[in-house]
């Protein structure tokens, strides 16, 4: 019993038993592991193969749909905690196609008019930015409220949520 004990620890110690090997076979694998998990983390391709083309935060959100009541309309304005957990954002890859990546990378289209840019995931929304010489007349005009450069909408199977806010983007 002594002589599978003293087996053990030699084996522990790297003496070249079956144990030793394995154990560093193992090891070699989990530091490799490590270190191709620290480098994947710090620059993986696949975070730099998505440029950011727009990120905004939220102030206000309105929540149609249709209940037992009927349809009803909820709207509130956001705190700090709830704008940054419903910033959107939308990237665009090496190949130019857009993705709605704050909405599990929902494959989007873009859409250009003399006063809009538009993101477009058919069927379940889109974003939409005023392009700037509009930006500016809205703004002198005073037709809307302050903080309202862009819009989500979010569509649902019952209900749809609005957002509207400011672009950090810029």
């Amino acid at each position: 019993m002594s002589r599978h004990r003293g087996a053990i620890r030699e084996g522990a110690a790297g003496t070249g038993t079956r144990w030793g090997r394995t154990r560093g076979i193992c090891l070699a694998r989990c530091l490799g592991a490590g270190v191709l998990l620290l480098l994947s983390a710090a620059g993986s391709p696949e975070r730099q193969q998505y440029e950011t083309v727009f990120e905004g935060r939220p102030g206000k959100r309105v929540v149609t749909g249709y209940t037992e009541a009927g349809w009803t309309v909820q709207e509130e304005m956001l705190g700090r905690d709830e704008s940054e957990e419903y910033l959107v954002r939308v990237v665009r890859d090496r190949g130019g196609n857009y993705f709605w990546a704050s909405r599990e990378m929902l494959p989007m289209e873009r859409m250009e008019t003399e006063g809009f840019v538009t993101w477009s995931a058919g069927a379940y929304g889109y974003v939409k930015t005023y392009r700037e010489p509009v930006l500016e007349m809205v703004r002198e005009a005073g037709v809307f409220e302050p903080g309202h450069e862009y819009m989500e909408h979010v569509i649902n199977v019952l209900y749809s949520v609005n957002y509207w806010g400011t672009r950090t983007d810029h």
